[in-house]
């Protein structure tokens, strides 16, 4: 399988690179750190998706996650994986704004894609505590973070059961 990732050097991105690299599939990144710095390289990762049978939609940069699931609908061949949020339940950052803007194309748009999407919607993971503006207290819990083989496990059944279109990983609240 031919994979594209976005945001593959670090985080999630690397975790899922690496994954499918150890499993034989010809995967591609496209980063910053590689080059591809967004938004001006927009044009050159669309036109790599569409030759992909595979588009890890990854990358946090404004509004562009949903600017993808908008301009790709018509790729018939190509699944579609989003990184989405849990804090785009809030209003405490853009971060959130964005992850709110991006899970409602996902739903305006999914009749296009049928089972070939999946949105991810996701807590806090193992490499993003501390990383970002801190939720305001009546948001900030005490969390399990979610380990990088949870999402990558939850990926690989979803390419066997295609049917899903959303798995959500919320955080378990430490007691």
């Amino acid at each position: 399988m031919k994979i594209l990732i976005t945001g593959h050097t670090s985080g999630l991105g690397l975790a899922l690179f690496r994954h499918f690299t150890e499993l034989g599939h010809e995967v591609h990144g496209m980063s910053r750190s590689n080059g591809y710095e967004f938004p001006q390289c927009y044009n050159q990762v669309l036109d790599m998706a569409k030759t992909c049978d595979l588009f890890f939609n990854n990358t946090n940069w404004d509004y562009l996650q949903s600017e993808f699931i908008k301009d790709l609908k018509d790729c018939r061949s190509l699944m579609i994986i989003s990184s989405g949020s849990i804090a785009a339940n809030y209003d405490f950052s853009d971060y959130c704004l964005h992850k709110r803007h991006l899970q409602q194309t996902f739903f305006e748009h999914k009749p296009y894609y049928g089972n070939r999407c999946l949105l991810l919607r996701m807590g806090y993971l193992e490499n993003r505590i501390g990383r970002f503006k801190a939720p305001p207290a009546s948001v900030a819990r005490d969390y399990h973070i979610i380990p990088f083989k949870v999402i990558i496990d939850s990926v690989e059944f979803w390419l066997t059961h295609r049917r899903i279109t959303l798995i959500e990983l919320e955080n378990i609240v430490k007691l």
